[in-house]
């Protein structure tokens, strides 16, 4: 039970693991790996736009708490779709405190990473998924980690 004005989520789901094992399933959306989760007949929709680091077992499984809430009037479809096609940022590049780790970090953010561009993918995604989840969707929420938001804040303007 919550106490003092926390969310009883706060007192009840587990820290993410990182040898998680995901609840969902991975399809093909505009071309790029999607990871999928929760139930079917949800009609509200979350699509995740990830760190520059990609894929995670920290993001699946914060896409699954999502989609998974034992709350029968709160049910996602949450999406996740891999903007890099596999190749995120490498770690070892940040911080970027060297010129080497400098350069890949600013060429990465001026191809793979690059907000506009991928911003612009945004609504294909959002009517593809709508199209092969056969219109049960009604309504989309977006969350984007860090370079993620920023993707999505291009998207609102």
């Amino acid at each position: 039970m919550a106490q003092h004005g926390h969310s009883e989520a706060c007192c009840t789901v587990p820290p993410v693991q990182v040898d998680y094992k995901e609840k969902g399933s991975f399809i093909t959306i505009d071309g790029m790996k999607t990871y999928q989760t929760g139930p079917s007949s949800a009609k509200t929709a979350i699509l995740i736009i990830y760190d520059i680091f990609g894929f995670s077992s920290q993001t699946f499984q914060g896409a699954d708490i999502l989609a998974h809430s034992d709350d029968q009037h709160h049910q996602y479809q949450v999406f996740v779709p891999d903007f890099f096609y596999g190749k995120p940022a490498e770690l070892s590049w940040y911080p970027p405190d060297t010129k080497e780790k400098g350069e890949k970090l600013g060429n990465f953010f001026s191809t793979s990473a690059n907000p506009g561009n991928n911003a612009g993918k945004i609504p294909a995604v959002v009517k593809e998924i709508t199209e092969k989840t056969g219109g049960t969707i009604e309504k989309w929420g977006a969350l984007g980690m860090c370079w993620g938001g920023k993707a999505i804040f291009r998207i609102c303007l």
